[in-house]
């Protein structure tokens, strides 16, 4: 009875000392949960992709405008940066220029990268573009894309020039956020409604509910339909 005794009590012991213990684990040693990421960046992320062929423009004989459209396809993490090259070949594949670059994309972007006026020397017949060396950050970081308006696109040769055309507009910053550095690039169209040639300008700042004013000149050329131009404002928040 006695050895009954000794064991049924060291067994209620035991059972207080774990349940002791179990408590201390539960109340200070256990790990807490993770904390949901709200910037953490999710797995299988897509590359940032050429869209279709690059354009290639001759506004003069020595030098190249080169027209390229990319997309990041990934909703939920945007760009912040990345590189790109595009490279020019003649028909023999023979590298006539390569155009290094650096770019940015939002979620769900589709947009257009231009070299206004790269030097080539020889017949450009297609290019290619290579992306790498890509920042990937959360949407919540990078937040939507910004708001801009363009209008009052007016397309006509410089005033004492008829070798240069100047479109001209006004960018409205419709965003509750300033930006620096908005990227304008105009395309040109033919009167099939198909790129013709592509420049760009950059504006220094723009404030909310701010419009400015600016300018992209081209050389001109007998096959550009005036009223066809068409103007993408770009800037990173």
């Amino acid at each position: 009875m006695r050895r009954a005794k000794q064991i049924i009590y060291g067994a209620f012991y035991l059972i207080i000392l774990l349940g002791l213990f179990t408590l201390f684990y539960w109340r200070f040693l256990k790990p807490a949960p993770p904390k949901p990421c709200a910037d953490c960046l999710p797995p299988n992320i897509q590359p940032i992709a050429a869209v279709g062929p690059i354009r290639i423009f001759m506004p003069d004989s020595g030098h190249a405008a080169l027209l390229a459209q990319v997309a990041n396809v990934n909703s939920n993490v945007a760009a912040a940066s990345f590189d790109y090259t595009v490279t020019v070949y003649d028909a023999s594949g023979t590298v006539l220029a390569t155009a290094p670059g650096t770019a940015f994309a939002y979620p769900d972007e589709t947009k257009f990268i231009a070299v206004p006026n790269e030097p080539v020397s020889g017949i450009p017949d297609h290019a290619d573009m290579t992306v790498g060396n890509i920042r990937w950050v959360a949407s919540s970081t990078s937040g939507a894309m910004p708001e801009f308006t363009v209008k009052n696109i007016v397309t006509a040769p410089i005033m004492g020039s008829s070798s240069t055309l100047a479109v001209q507009g006004d960018l409205t910053d419709d965003d509750n956020s300033a930006f620096s550095n908005i990227l304008v690039v105009a395309i040109f169209k033919d009167q099939y409604g198909s790129p013709a040639g592509v420049s760009q300008t950059i504006l220094d700042g723009i404030s909310p509910q701010q419009t400015e004013h600016f300018s992209v000149s081209y050389p001109a050329a007998p096959n550009i339909n005036l009223s066809a131009t068409e103007v993408h404002a770009y800037a990173w928040r």
